[in-house]
């Protein structure tokens, strides 16, 4: 789901350049709001916690919603285990521990993950939505689109030799 425009002129300014000036907020908490509003493929993913408030307008602007497509400045791209830690498993108040045990996994693994040291994996995201109800496809998006963030600020770097299609 793309987010075609952005009313507050600051926060328009924030999501296409990263350009935090004059921003009011929380810009951790912004950011990571951001992020996931441009990683659902719809508005039904936003609807489970947390949705940030995300309302369907009403009367005359009924079936809109007010979020509408910019593309996300790359530095504002947030990796999903710190997404999932600090809006997921922290407000519901769970203990890594007792989530490890639930998901079946060790909790060096969850570390990794809500530390950034690992990816999230397809199998993981599907532990999240089942634990919790957050679509792992959107979480694989907000992973996908935090790769790419990391590949692209490094690109410059990467050799590669074109290979061209004989005639």
């Amino acid at each position: 789901m793309d987010i075609e425009s952005i009313s507050y002129k600051r926060l328009a300014l924030f999501f296409a350049m990263g350009n935090a000036n004059g921003l009011v907020g929380d810009r951790k908490s912004i950011r990571k709001m951001l992020a996931l509003s441009n990683a659902a493929d719809s508005f039904d993913e936003l609807s489970v916690p947390p949705n940030y408030g995300l309302d369907e307008l009403i009367g005359d602007m009924a079936g809109r919603w007010a979020m509408m497509a910019l593309t996300m400045h790359p530095s504002l791209a947030v990796h999903p285990g710190d997404w999932l830690k600090s809006e997921i498993v922290d407000p519901h108040g769970v203990s890594i521990n007792r989530l490890a045990a639930c998901f079946h996994v060790t909790r060096q693994t969850l570390s990794n993950l809500f530390n950034g040291h690992t990816a999230l994996s397809a199998d993981m995201a599907i532990r999240f939505e089942k634990a919790f109800g957050v679509k792992a496809d959107t979480l694989m998006r907000m992973q996908t689109t935090y790769d790419m963030a990391q590949a692209r600020a490094r690109a410059d770097k990467i050799v590669v030799d074109r290979v061209l299609a004989e005639v």
